[in-house]
């Protein structure tokens, strides 16, 4: 079992999104990681996506959930995060993504408080695997778009403890809408 699980959601006809978003993951210092590539190779888009994550079975001590036109910002992501929960294991570890159009997510007046719709990404958080296993059946719920806020508000409800990091582990050099991008090109 990798340390890190990174889940990487694609829609199949972004090649090079995921080419990019791999080499990202390729340049990381630690090896101790593994990839779980969820593709919709039918174009359902970004709601089946989200509710996809409801059969995705942890199989690292973290997950990340980094979508193929995300990067990893930080080669040394994973002993960030060893560092992070080395004392106690903390249920959910939030880092910092930088969006192109909105800046740092989450912004200093969001950080270390609860999850804020639009101040957050799936790739600011890191979820210990057992609270994901206990917890991913509730993406069954969310098919929106804003499912990465509302898995993050749902395990901040459940009482569950976030540990804010102040590290940059995330990059979304675009903002991108899955499928729909695909039905535009076409």
């Amino acid at each position: 079992m990798a340390f890190l699980q990174i889940i990487t959601r694609t829609f199949g006809q972004r090649p090079e999104m995921l080419k990019r978003n791999r080499a990202s993951l390729d340049a990381l210092t630690s090896r101790d990681w593994e990839q779980t590539i969820v593709e919709d190779t039918e174009g359902r888009g970004v709601s089946w996506a989200n509710q996809n994550l409801q059969h995705v079975l942890a199989t690292g001590d973290y997950v990340w959930v980094l979508d193929d036109d995300d990067v990893c910002a930080l080669p040394e992501l994973v002993e960030e995060l060893r560092e992070a929960v080395n004392k106690h294991l903390p249920p959910v570890v939030v880092m910092w993504a930088y969006h192109e159009k909105w800046g740092m997510l989450p912004d200093d007046e969001h950080w270390g408080k609860a999850p804020t719709l639009g101040k957050c990404g799936f790739s600011n958080f890191f979820i210990r695997g057992d609270v994901w296993n206990a917890e991913r059946a509730v993406f069954a719920n969310f098919a929106c778009y804003a499912a990465d806020y509302e898995f993050a508000n749902h395990l901040w409800k459940q009482g569950y403890q976030f540990e804010w990091h102040d590290a940059l582990a995330a990059w979304y050099p675009q903002q991108s809408n899955g499928a729909v991008e695909v039905e535009d090109a076409l």
